[in-house]
């Protein structure tokens, strides 16, 4: 029923006790009665979820108190596409996470329509796991150390530098203008 509650309603949506019983039932197998669902509702809002409940001819129950409000998650999206170092393909799998922590009627307002001028995303998904590893080296005090290479005409790695191993310690990530 929380899981219900969370996904499909929200200040402007949603359920009442016969469509939650209707919904357990067809899609959970689960037959239930008005009281019960009552009661679930109740023990759910003395555990600390936030449901609303309006009283009409039928009473209506929403989920609020979410953690994100809309502008977050928006603000989240905006920075998310606008990061050059995220490849498009992490890009998208990242806004549809950020889209299933709010309804889904309001993933739909979730839709951006920024576009950051002269800006390349990356292709290389390794960019993102390598800022990963360098923000938990900088977090555990500890060096990195890396070798720079190119590819040749074969597309073989080649050492440049002489292969020199470069070592130091990470003190910051410097987002600079999304790169």
């Amino acid at each position: 029923m929380a899981k219900m509650l969370y996904e499909q309603t929200d200040e402007d949506h949603y359920l009442t006790i016969v469509q939650i019983m209707e919904q357990l039932d067809k899609d959970y197998g689960i037959s239930t009665s008005r009281g019960t669902v009552g009661d679930d509702i109740k023990a759910l809002q003395e555990l600390g979820v936030e449901i609303a409940v309006e009283s009409s001819t039928q009473k209506r129950y929403y989920m609020i108190g979410r953690r994100f409000d809309l502008p977050e998650l928006k603000t989240m999206i905006d920075a998310i596409e606008s990061a050059r170092f995220i490849p498009k393909e992490k890009s998208a799998a990242l806004v549809k996470k950020i889209g299933s922590l709010t309804s889904f009627h309001n993933t739909e307002k979730l839709v951006r329509n920024v576009e950051v001028e002269n800006r390349i995303k990356a292709d290389n998904e390794k960019v993102y796991y390598i800022m990963e590893a360098l923000n938990d080296a900088i977090n555990s005090r500890k060096k990195v150390s890396f070798q720079y290479f190119t590819f040749n005409v074969r597309k073989e790695q080649k050492l440049r530098h002489d292969g020199y191993t470069y070592v130091f310690s990470p003190f910051k990530l410097i987002w600079n203008s999304g790169s």
